[in-house]
């Protein structure tokens, strides 16, 4: 008779992962201890994730997708250099951002922070990428004139700057009121800086 599958289990199967993880990074982090923490054998993880990588995806997925839809950026929608409600844009995408961090801190650290070894540890990488080629894109579609090498080496040092600045604010080891105030506080000054320079 099939065993059957349990939700408390398989959350409890996650949580111990999510533990494992950030405390030893995804390499050094084993299926045995994670099945410890879960209070399981470790033979039964296998009930619900076909291996480690299956966890950790299961984990980082639903975060990944929710922040690749804020900085998978339509040209349409990038706050940076749209003329009309430039700033409210800006703010309602901030505002997305952290309501993310705010849900899944844990997460979020995983992600950006100690994914190594994993098909996700190109993903701050490719988020900065995403945000260059959207301002790109939006330089060329509403400025008067399109970008110059010069100004897109600057897109991209702007880029990782942001997306840096971002990570860094939200995995500080300080209160989550002061990162909060950190990234009010960041967020236009970047954007303003980006603006000042692209018209």
């Amino acid at each position: 008779m099939p065993q059957i599958l349990k939700k408390a289990v398989k959350e409890r199967i996650l949580q111990g992962a999510l533990d494992s993880f950030l405390e030893k990074g995804y390499r050094s982090a084993s299926m045995q201890e994670i099945a410890r923490k879960a209070g399981i054998a470790a033979g039964n993880i296998y009930n619900y994730f076909k291996s480690k990588e299956a966890v950790f995806s299961t984990l980082v997925d639903p975060v990944l997708k929710d922040v690749k839809a804020i900085f998978g950026i339509r040209v349409r929608d990038l706050p940076m250099l749209i003329p009309i409600d430039r700033e409210g844009i800006a703010e309602k995408r901030m505002d997305e951002f952290i309501k993310i961090y705010q849900k899944n801190r844990k997460v979020f650290v995983l992600l950006f922070e100690r994914s190594g070894s994993t098909k996700f540890e190109t993903t701050r990488t490719i988020v900065i990428d995403s945000l260059s080629s959207a301002v790109i894109r939006a330089k060329n579609t509403f400025t008067k004139h399109p970008a110059t090498p010069e100004e897109e080496v600057l897109i991209k040092a702007y880029s990782v700057a942001y997306i840096n600045g971002i990570i860094d604010i939200l995995t500080a080891k300080i209160d989550e009121e002061l990162k909060l105030k950190a990234l009010h506080r960041f967020l236009p000054f970047m954007r303003n800086k980006l603006i000042e320079n692209l018209r």
